[in-house]
């Protein structure tokens, strides 16, 4: 009984676990390609998230990407699965809360919104 419980709390430990989260500033930038499988949210950004010149694939149980101050596609390619919203990005502050798209293909996949903005 004792190793089942400990697995349940592991698996409820998990949960909370983002692919990848940045408490400030994130830039994702380069060549290659950037595969993300996360059984929470794909990326989590409080400040802002900026992709550049970049393939990206998100596949997760929750947000795709989660980000509060403004998020920027810049020459890149990014496909998302999610189960929640696929982009999300909220700030109380009215200069803030936005996306910005320049030359990049954006694919979604959502039981969700695809964007909140």
């Amino acid at each position: 009984m004792l190793p089942l419980l400990l697995l349940l709390l592991l698996l409820l430990l998990l949960q909370e676990a983002n692919a990848i989260f940045s408490k400030y500033d994130l830039t994702i930038k380069g060549d290659g390609s950037l595969s993300i499988e996360s059984i929470y949210h794909g990326i989590v950004a409080k400040d802002n998230l900026v992709i550049t010149a970049s393939n990206v694939s998100i596949k997760a149980t929750k947000k795709g990407l989660d980000v509060n101050d403004y998020l920027v596609f810049d020459n890149s390619n990014i496909n998302i699965n999610s189960e929640t919203d696929a982009i999300h990005v909220e700030n109380e502050d009215e200069e803030l809360g936005y996306i910005y798209f320049d030359n990049s293909c954006v694919s979604i996949t959502t039981k969700e919104d695809g964007i909140s903005a």
